[in-house]
């Protein structure tokens, strides 16, 4: 026998979220005719009907003489000592009953309300158990709990998620009479009857709009030749404790979808009259979605408020994304054919009602819109057209607002994340010093970039890569149109915009997809979130950390200020950058540097010496290695000599990256080289947008632009070089610089920026002056034209390269995480019992 034990009608009036109060919009629009034929329409054998401090909606279903109706009601009470809020189901309550709980001010006692309950007999069981009404909800309170209820809702269709689920029945399970016993002489409560221990378990979908009504539920078997038992036989086994709940978890995605129903019906019967019949158009399809039924104009109807939208005189103007929706729906639905079926009046619910499915729907149409949005947006522009700038941007707004009731449910459905991990640590009987959870840390790092050809994008997968090869848990998420090597660690997602940046067409900027990459992360829900650049990805990175109540650790990969001081020339423009990084960084508990030097960079950014770590840089001494030398390798670069001297220079060909003073000095060197008749070339891979104006510069001087290299030929470039040569001042590593040194080259780098920290000057290469391009290009000749101290000199940078070795690079960068994830946990205080008690034994299925 089944029954959904936890379903609201219309009566539940009183609107429970925020947004909705505001808005004086009820909480439920379902009538409760309607609710009773679903719940048996799907399968259910009784009809519960538990709204808000009320009994009316049950009531109208007794009076219709509705068969299998359980009467029931949701109570709103509170500890007496603090107003922690609670909500408790009561069943198979009577009218009488119901307003003994007002009369005797039960509401406002749970102590006193809990002996009422017990003294009246009364079905009922804890809802939602950890789910922190008004936010004070505590671990000791949920101890008092375990004594004042027999029972505990552990599936609640719109609270209750899988590690809550779990959460909650390895509680239960842990519970003893001894242990109720301890803890009733802990908080001076009456000690518990033998057998105490034994709660009962209790499902229900908590559903508020007729979507996910009987897709959660609580089963109590039937005896042998038993058909059918009564309500009351029913209700009595449950709280005997052989109640299985079954059905779905919850999800934000069908909280939201409950909220954004509600919200169709309050504007169907608010405002829907009052809209222009292109305004009633639109909604009325888009409400089917909900399976709200809204007045749909006529053709006429349709057609007078085309003619009045083209009077010179009308200021009614449609928004372009009502066009784009029209162009862009039907498109989307086209791989949604289970949806589309269920936007017919006879099918088993709305397509709303298909939480993940429609999810899916929405991440698939926001690109699509987005995109037909964007020629609008150039086009508006480029005519000076305000009010058409305006007309987008609103369109923007409003795509970003429909994404709010799923946003808004991510975050309350982590509101009670700490006291989760609390829970957790108490059971796995953890104590002193915070621990790793019992599963191992789990972390998120958030990157703007990955497929990209640069040492950021390539540090990020190589310490994806040694976490999976170490059996840690590190998880990335990126969104980029850039091919990027899939891995069971590695989610990309398809951005919803991406536009080239200016000058640096090989790159681009994207607006990511905020909801599916929020959806993501919290079913990974992870320790720690890693933020690790500070594009829109980072800042969607920064936005789940503060959903999850996580830590952010990052690392300072890049001296943005100076970027943008150098690419501009402008210092203003440099500090201005200087300060929104410092505020991004305010909000990380541990700031990362992969060199000691730049430290005082980020000191200097306005973080905290404690706040800052550096870390051991590594490099990947399997594929940048000299056995990866292969003269073969420059048949495929056109016009490149088999026997010169090769100068190497790998990485944005920029002006941060100061390549400007490379071209002035290779000018002079290879002036220089001419005349002592030595043959040497300077090599250069990458892209950037100095690259045409070094490549005329350089025409006829030796230089070679080979643009983007990548895997084995890249490797074997490096190894089959003679020297390398990276004069950026902005770089807090360079990553290339590492490669290059483990690939057998001595190298010339900068007296600013982290490279200097990798490099033992005049032993694995030499730091020079970074704007000097007189003493640069005197280094390049003393190179190239001592072959003898240039091989010396990359046998030792090979060696030297060795201690920084990934794996040891990885162990150093994951402590830091661990040392993170402890700081950032407030340290308990002792209690007055061992958290032992709290141990609990092996998790067991529900009864």
């Amino acid at each position: 026998m089944r029954a959904d034990l936890h379903v609201h009608t219309h009566a539940s009036s009183k609107p429970v979220y925020p947004a909705l109060k505001r808005l004086g919009c009820p909480e439920c629009f379902s009538a409760p005719e309607r609710v009773y034929e679903m719940a048996r329409a799907r399968g259910m054998d009784f009809v519960a009907v538990t709204d808000h401090d009320t009994i009316d909606g049950a009531m109208e279903l007794v009076e219709r003489g509705c068969d299998g109706v359980i009467v029931g009601e949701e109570v709103t009470v509170h500890f007496p000592e603090d107003q922690c809020r609670l909500h408790v189901l009561v069943w198979g309550i009577s009218p009488e009953q119901h307003e003994q709980i007002e009369t005797l001010g039960l509401r406002k006692d749970v102590y006193a309300f809990s002996d009422w309950l017990r003294e009246q007999k009364l079905a009922h069981a804890l809802a939602h158990p950890l789910c922190a009404q008004n936010g004070r909800l505590t671990r000791e309170k949920l101890e008092r709990c375990f004594l004042l209820f027999d029972a505990f809702e552990t599936l609640n269709g719109a609270h209750t998620t899988w590690r809550q689920r779990e959460l909650v029945e390895r509680l239960l399970d842990s519970l003893t009479d001894a242990k109720l016993t301890a803890l009733a002489a802990r908080y001076g409560m009456a000690a518990p009857a033998p057998g105490s221990s034994r709660k009962a378990r209790t499902g229900g979908s908590d559903d508020h709009a007729m979507l996910s009504l009987a897709r959660t539920w609580t089963g109590v078997p039937l005896l042998e030749r038993e058909r059918m038992v009564s309500p009351e036989v029913f209700l009595r086994r449950l709280m005997a404790g052989r109640g299985v709940p079954g059905g779905a978890e919850a999800s934000a995605a069908g909280v939201a979808h409950q909220v954004a129903t509600v919200g169709a019906h309050f504007y169907s019967k608010r405002f829907h009259e009052g809209a222009d019949a292109h305004t009633q158009a639109l909604a009325s399809r888009l409400a089917r979605f909900a399976g709200v039924e809204a007045r749909r104009p006529t053709r006429k109807e349709l057609w007078i408020e085309a003619i009045r939208r083209r009077t010179p005189l009308s200021r009614r103007r449609s928004l372009p994304l009502t066009r784009a929706l029209r162009e862009c729906l039907p498109q989307a639905l086209e791989a949604f054919p289970d949806l589309r079926s269920r936007l017919t009046p006879d099918a088993d619910g709305p397509p709303m009602g298909e939480h993940e499915r429609m999810a899916e729907l929405f991440d698939s149409l926001a690109p699509k819109l987005a995109t037909a949005l964007a020629p609008e947006l150039s086009r508006a522009l480029r005519k000076g057209d305000r009010a058409g700038v305006a007309d987008v941007a609103m369109s923007f707004a409003v795509m970003a607002a429909a994404q709010a009731p799923h946003v808004g449910m991510l975050f309350y459905q982590n509101k009670e994340r700490r006291l989760l991990d609390e829970l957790e640590r108490s059971l796995d009987g953890a104590r002193g010093e915070r621990e790793e959870p019992a599963r191992g840390l789990r972390v998120a790092v958030f990157t703007d970039t990955l497929g990209d050809v640069n040492g950021v994008a390539r540090f990020v997968r190589d310490m994806a890569g040694q976490a999976e090869a170490s059996g840690r848990e590190l998880h990335v998420f990126t969104s980029t149109r850039v091919n990027v090597e899939p891995g069971p660690n590695i989610h990309c997602f398809e951005p919803v915009l991406a536009r080239k940046i200016p000058r640096y067409e090989h790159l681009e900027v994207v607006a990511p997809p905020v909801t599916a990459m929020l959806r993501r992360v919290d079913a990974l829900q992870p320790d720690i979130v890693h933020v690790s650049t500070p594009g829109p990805v980072g800042m969607t990175g920064l936005l789940a950390a503060k959903m999850l109540r996580a830590p952010v650790v990052g690392v300072h990969h890049t001296d943005f200020p100076a970027y943008v001081r150098m690419l501009f020339d402008d210092a203003a423009l440099g500090q201005a950058a200087a300060k929104l990084l410092g505020l991004m960084y305010e909000r990380f508990s541990t700031v990362l540097t992969r060199t000691r030097g730049s430290i005082e960079s980020v000191e200097a950014l306005g973080v905290e010496r404690s706040r800052i770590r550096a870390f051991t840089p590594g490099v990947d001494v399997e594929t940048f290695h000299t056995r990866r030398a292969d003269p073969a390798v420059w048949r495929g670069c056109a016009g490149v000599s088999p026997t010169s001297v090769k100068v190497l220079s790998i990485g944005r060909v920029s002006v941060e990256k100061n390549m400007p003073l490379l071209e002035k000095a290779w000018r002079k060197a290879h002036t220089e080289l001419v005349a002592r008749g030595v043959e040497a070339e300077l090599i250069v891979v990458g892209d950037g947008p100095h690259r045409k104006r070094m490549e005329k510069a350089l025409r006829g001087r030796g230089a070679h632009f080979l643009g983007f290299r990548h895997g084995e030929e890249l490797s074997a470039i490096y190894a089959s070089s003679d020297v390398f040569v990276f004069p950026s001042e902005t770089d807090t590593l360079g990553q290339v610089a590492l490669e290059a040194q483990a690939s057998g080259l001595p190298v010339l780098v900068s007296d600013r920026g982290g490279p200097r920290e990798v490099v033992e000057d005049g032993v694995t290469g030499l730091v020079l002056p970074g704007d000097d391009a007189e003493r640069w290009a005197g280094a390049i000749v003393e190179m190239v034209v001592d072959g003898e101290r240039r091989r010396r000199m990359g046998a030792d940078a090979h060696l030297h390269a060795q201690q920084y070795s990934r794996e040891r690079s990885f162990q150093d960068y994951w402590m830091a995480h661990v040392e993170a994830w402890r700081g950032a946990g407030v340290r308990e205080e002792a209690v007055a019992t061992p958290a032992s008690l709290w141990r609990s034994r092996p998790l067991t299925p529900a009864r």
